[in-house]
């Protein structure tokens, strides 16, 4: 099996290098027959993550294992949607024939070891695998009441729109068949963070009857994994009501964006009262 590995990253110098090197270990002790291909998609850091990226690369790609390193940078910021399409498009026009993409944040807040979980679903049924942080199984470490409610919010407005029971719309740490994200890709149109609940959106849109399934995820909204740009981020008063409100709307811009984008009709997923 070949599993391509997307990772969107942003001023990710400290994260980086024991991300792609725990995905290394796991691939060469848990997967030794099969191909990895890591590709990491810079969106445009200004701190060191060239360097820690081509430190990477020296590493990866010299060692005699079953994983190889890429890595494409951009001068400008564009979002982790637009990211995220640019990555995928950058894999789908390669030679290499692949089975299965996971998509893992750069930043820490993802943890690794549930790759070879992620796979297993992946290698069954599952056409899509999400890494759930509001799982009932999931631990929450200092998860903030906004997006608590933030993702209860949109992950009934998934439900309703498309019958899956899916417990985190939002999370960025995902797996699914490779002829998915690929078949997507030149459609996705989020730039910003809703991007989870596009790729959602399309899959079901493509494939109503598409089985997607979940494995529990710690909610990691403290903790030294992250840096402290997230830290802070998440701590008491680290942003406004008016900050937190924001976030909804453009979650509730995004979700409509790609349903008009998709041409639906509200009947479609309207119930009869």
């Amino acid at each position: 099996m070949k599993v391509a590995i997307l990772v969107p990253a942003y001023n990710n110098a400290r994260t980086l290098p024991n991300l792609i090197g725990s995905i290394q270990n796991i691939a060469k002790k848990m997967f030794p027959e099969d191909n990895f291909y890591i590709s990491v998609a810079d969106d445009g850091s200004t701190d060191e993550t060239n360097a820690a990226l081509d430190i990477c690369l020296k590493a990866v790609n010299s060692s005699k294992s079953n994983v190889r390193l890429n890595a494409d940078s951009w001068s400008v910021n564009e979002g982790v949607g637009a990211i995220t399409k640019k990555g995928l498009e950058i894999i789908a026009g390669s030679d290499k024939k692949i089975d299965f993409l996971i998509k893992i944040d750069g930043d820490g807040q993802h943890d690794p070891a549930l790759l070879p979980a992620i796979l297993v679903k992946l290698r069954g049924n599952a056409d899509l695998v999400i890494a759930s942080r509001f799982h009932r199984s999931s631990g929450q470490i200092n998860t903030p009441l906004d997006r608590a409610l933030l993702n209860r919010v949109f992950a009934g407005l998934i439900k309703e729109i498309t019958g899956w029971e899916i417990s985190d719309s939002r999370s960025r740490f995902m797996g699914m068949k490779w002829r998915h994200a690929k078949n997507m890709a030149p459609y996705l149109i989020t730039r910003r963070y809703g991007i989870p609940m596009e790729i959602i959106l399309r899959l079901w849109k493509m494939k109503p009857e598409a089985r997607v399934e979940e494995v529990p995820h710690p909610a990691l909204y403290g903790g030294q994994s992250l840096t402290e740009e997230h830290r802070r981020r998440y701590r008491d008063g680290g942003e406004t009501i008016e900050q937190k409100s924001a976030r909804v709307a453009e979650a509730y811009a995004a979700v409509l964006r790609v349903l008009e984008d998709m041409k639906v009709n509200a009947k479609q997923f309207m119930k009869p009262s």
